[in-house]
């Protein structure tokens, strides 16, 4: 009788430490981290955004990567997050119906309030899942390689402020990356120029798209741009202080120094 009183009082012990355990793991899965914090904007707000978004990432670069120099650009967190939250806007400018794309594409991956925290050589993306009710969070690490290929790694990943487990990880990319679009990106030789903000829109959306796919796999190319005779090379990614700023190198073509350095 002696043994089994103390076999039942383990039992009930464990029982009992099983359901704290889980209750504290489940409001810490269920807290919401106090960076995430995505815009709410007004429809004023999200089109200026959205012509933001067209001047600073179609037609700078448009313009820069058409010149034998070297370029930056710089993108700050603000920024991004408001042009996250316009995502509709902006796809509105594209040609043909786009009404409500962005909408659709991130109720069917079951997310909202998409944003970024930028923090030293680390990007953190943040999103709520309607599909578990809980904030969920990614951190990305950049790096060029020796042959000037960019690696795009995991450095981590949460629920609320839970730690995700690396097979859980790997799941949810593989689960993500299964819905992304496989279209063929349109070619290099035709786009010479013409009808630049519609090429300049698909290029964009090509980046965004490999590295996405990039995750934890292979390093991808850092050349890109609107024409074979028209492209650049990523040289440096820079992450701190709340921004990003990607210096650029002509491709293939003759450079020429910047005219702050001559």
């Amino acid at each position: 009788m002696r043994a089994f009183k103390i076999a039942l009082f383990v039992l009930i012990g464990l029982v009992v430490s099983g359901a704290v355990a889980a209750g504290v793991l489940y409001l810490v899965a269920s807290a919401v981290p106090g960076a995430y914090r995505p815009p709410k904007l007004s429809p004023e707000e999200r089109a200026w955004a959205a012509k933001r978004f067209a001047s600073q990432v179609f037609w700078q670069f448009h313009n820069e990567s058409q010149k034998p120099f070297p370029f930056t650009m710089t993108f700050d967190q603000k920024d991004i997050n408001d042009y996250l939250a316009s995502m509709d806007e902006i796809i509105n400018e594209l040609p043909g119906p786009n009404t409500g794309k962005a909408r659709k594409a991130m109720d069917k991956a079951g997310i909202s309030g998409p944003m970024v925290v930028l923090k030293k050589d680390l990007v953190t993306l943040m999103a709520y899942s309607t599909e578990y009710d809980k904030v969920v969070s990614v951190d990305l690490a950049f790096a060029l390689t020796e042959d000037k290929r960019l690696r795009v790694r995991v450095a981590g990943a949460r629920v609320g402020l839970l730690a995700m487990p690396g097979f859980l990880v790997r799941r949810v990319l593989n689960s993500i990356k299964e819905k992304l679009p496989k279209g063929e990106p349109a070619s290099a030789e035709r786009a010479d120029g013409k009808n630049g903000e519609s090429v300049s829109h698909r290029e964009v959306g090509r980046l965004l798209q490999a590295v996405a796919a990039a995750m934890n796999e292979d390093p991808i190319s850092t050349v890109h741009g609107l024409s074979r005779r028209r492209q650049v090379r990523v040289r440096q990614i820079e992450i701190a202080d709340g921004r990003v700023t990607i210096h650029y190198d002509p491709h293939g073509r003759k450079v020429k120094a910047a005219a702050g350095n001559r």
